[in-house]
This record gives C-alpha cells, structure tokens and sequence, in this order.
C-alpha cells in the first residue's frame, strides 16, 4: 500500500495519472486471482483428481499476456489529428454579408468636353452671371487658368456630374458615385463663389 501511496501522491502528465493507477490495480487483482485461485477446492477433488499444474499455470500466462496487451495498448500514446470538416470555424463572423467590392472611379474614355475630363474639386468658380430672363449663368477656371462657362445641365467631371442649381453664390452639381457597399448613389458637390465666407 505504501507504493500505491507514492505513486498518487506524484504530479504525473494529464491523463497518465489514471493509467498508471488503472495498470497498478490491474495488476494487483491479476495477482490476487492467481493466489486465490491456487487456494480453491475443485469438485473432483474429493474423489482424488486433481488439475495437472502445467495446465492452470498455462491458463495462467495466457491470461497475463492477454492483461499485458491490454495495459499495453492503454499506455500507449494517443495520437490526435484535428479535423476540421463539419465543425464550426471560430474565427469567422456570427453575420455573414456580401460585400461588393466598389470600383474606383476612372476617367472616361472620350471626353465630350474639357469639363468631363477633371473633377469637380479642380474647378473655381469666379463669376455668377444674373441674366435678363433672370436664370444665373458661371464661369469657373481650372488650376492653369482657362475659364469655362456654366449653366444649367452642364455637364462637369469624369463621374458623370451635371449642374442642378445655380445660385447667387454657389453651384450645385449632382454627381454619381458609390458608398462604402458599392451601391450606387448620388452625391451633391458645392462650388462656392466666395469659398473662405461659407
């Protein structure tokens, strides 16, 4: 009793701890069996024939072996390979939602004219015009200085802008775009004639 006491008291590995206990005990009861079973009376004792010991002793060794293949398999190491088909991925969102990849903007192919060529934001605007029939008419210059008239329905930048509005202060020129999603949407574009006094 006093080993079975050391070997409980020991740190052992996870799971080795058990085995050993198990193969102790195993090997304790295969012990017990053998000497009780040397002690037991047959029923033909009585009349004088008795079991040849080469018999109970090969019984026995073959019954030591068959306990040693199996304490044998219960001590070798298991080998574990994860498999991740059928199972759920942790790293994956709970919510899965498709997302279309947005397109960045490029220029057009052929330009009808200069003002559909650049962006909106390369523009000034330098001049409202008041007209007799009482409609606003702009000029806006690009960063080199060429001037470029304005009305309403103009046609401005490679996103296909058009002038919805002209005010005493400012054009308004509503453009095609894309969100974050990659739907599409319209986007109002400002230009202020005085852009410092907003």
């Amino acid at each position: 009793m006093g080993a079975i006491t050391i070997l409980t008291a020991t740190t052992f590995p996870r799971g080795l701890k058990k085995r050993c206990l198990f193969t102790v005990w195993c090997i304790l009861l295969l012990s017990l069996l053998a000497a009780c079973e040397g002690e037991q009376t047959n029923p033909g004792a009585a009349s004088g024939s008795k079991k040849p010991i080469g018999q109970s002793a090969g019984q026995m060794s073959l019954k030591v072996t068959q306990l040693q293949e199996r304490l044998q398999a219960l001590l070798e190491p298991i080998q574990y390979k994860y498999a991740p088909k059928g199972k759920y991925d942790i790293f994956q969102p709970f919510i899965k939602t498709t997302i279309q990849q947005a397109t960045a903007p490029s220029g057009p192919k052929v330009c009808a004219t200069a003002l559909e060529c650049m962006d909106v934001g390369q523009l000034t605007l330098v001049a409202i015009v008041k007209r007799a029939d009482k409609s606003y008419m702009a000029m806006a210059e690009d960063a080199s200085g060429v001037g470029y008239p304005i009305w309403l329905g103009t046609k401005i930048g490679y996103k296909k802008g058009v002038v919805t509005d002209i005010k005493e202060d400012r054009v308004i020129i509503r453009e095609e775009g894309q969100d974050v999603r990659g739907r599409n949407i319209s986007v109002e574009r400002v230009l202020f004639l005085h852009p410092e006094g907003k």
